[in-house]
């Protein structure tokens, strides 16, 4: 019954965990990001109609088949890896996207390139990681992030949705 009032007066389904994670890897050399990034589907597809205000979005099975090149347009304003470095602060581009549909959740794989052609190396890796936060504020994204084969662990969510891991000390 709860479910049915949360949807019927919200529009939004409920379900009590909003959770996403996302396992990223950085080259040694630090030019290319690789992620793999868990999403539940109905999530995915809530935010992709909230974003480009269109009920048109395809059904949750075909969301990742029809309609990569909306996933990877929300992607770039919503998942952003930022390099710093003593002189400037860029992005890296996303230059893959696929999508995987498994039992409700969707498994993107996400490659980021630096094509800034910076001749001196990052200090510092930012992620700015506030996807679906826009229609759910209680999201929470677990990062787990590989560099140098040390890992870090860190949870974004809506009142903090950056994290600054230095690379120096990896």
């Amino acid at each position: 019954m709860i479910n049915f009032l949360f949807y019927f007066f919200f529009n939004v389904p409920f379900h009590a965990l909003y959770l996403s994670t996302s396992k990223m890897v950085l080259e040694e050399n630090q030019n290319k990001l690789e992620i793999q990034l868990k999403v539940f589907s109905d999530d995915l597809q809530t935010a992709l109609v909230n974003h480009f205000n269109n009920q048109e979005i395809s059904t949750i099975e075909n969301i990742g088949i029809k309609n990569l090149s909306q996933i990877k347009s929300y992607l770039k304003e919503h998942l952003i890896p930022y390099k710093i470095n003593a002189k400037h602060k860029w992005t890296m581009d996303l230059e893959e996207l696929t999508a995987d549909y498994q039992e409700s959740i969707y498994l993107l794989t996400i490659v980021y390139k630096d094509n800034s052609h910076e001749s001196d190396k990052a200090q510092m890796l930012e992620i700015q990681a506030d996807y679906l936060m826009e229609v759910f504020p209680t999201q929470s994204n677990v990062i787990d992030l590989t560099y140098r084969e040390q890992r870090s662990f860190f949870r974004l969510k809506k009142n903090k949705t950056k994290e600054q891991i230095d690379l120096k000390f990896h």
